[in-house]
């Protein structure tokens, strides 16, 4: 890849995501709403991982009552999964968005944030039809299922570790605003460079490939 094509491809790849907080800066989107649909952007993507491979793993069965029987054990199963993971994901966040003056029972109010949930789930609904697919030809190996759940859950304790960060210094709406930046530039680095992302942790390509070698 020629330097020049790759500055382009970093570039288009950073405007996409910063969107969010250009809207935040100049647009007057809600920081709050914002990291909110991160928090349900992450449960999400995590659900179709978890459904996809529940259904790689269950055993095929012809029938109509057998399929609708897999198809509801598998959705179980990611819902299930997704309630353990969200525990520890958005306690440290719901307390940041409660101590920043956050209301809960204002934001299911809000139109733009039911908006924009809407279309999060849409996006993951498609998601999943489209891993639902790929996976009746491909391995979760081949589709690289691990190294993206890593870069799911790396993303988001980037996001924990900047919530500790923000309370330390006691209550700012500011904090909110750092959340979105860290997720931004997180989210950044793991379109351009995942393996850098990656490195050091379980999902880790160079480390599976070594252990696989020796």
């Amino acid at each position: 890849m020629s330097p020049i094509y790759y500055w382009l491809l970093v570039a288009n790849v950073a405007a996409r995501n910063a969107v969010p907080l250009v809207g935040i800066l100049f647009g007057g989107w809600s920081a709050a709403n914002v990291v909110v649909l991160y928090f349900l952007d992450t449960l999400l993507s995590l659900g179709v991982i978890f459904g996809g491979l529940a259904k790689a793993l269950s055993p095929s069965n012809g029938t109509f009552a057998g399929r609708i029987r897999m198809e509801i054990t598998c959705a179980f199963v990611a819902l299930l999964l997704c309630t353990v993971f969200a525990v520890p994901l958005g306690v440290p966040v719901g307390i940041v968005l409660a101590t920043s003056d956050f209301s809960f029972t204002a934001a299911l109010s809000d139109r733009s944030l039911r908006i924009g949930a809407l279309v999060q789930c849409a996006i993951a609904a498609w998601s999943y039809v489209e891993l639902r697919r790929a996976l009746a030809s491909h391995s979760p190996s081949d589709l690289r299922l691990k190294q993206r759940f890593g870069i799911i859950l790396v993303r988001w304790a980037a996001i924990l570790g900047a919530c500790y960060v923000g309370l330390y210094f006691g209550p700012n709406r500011a904090v909110l605003l750092l959340l979105v930046v860290t997720y931004v530039a997180v989210s950044i680095v793991a379109e351009v460079a995942p393996s850098r992302l990656l490195r050091g942790t379980p999902a880790d390509e160079t480390e599976t490939s070594g252990r696989g070698r020796a």
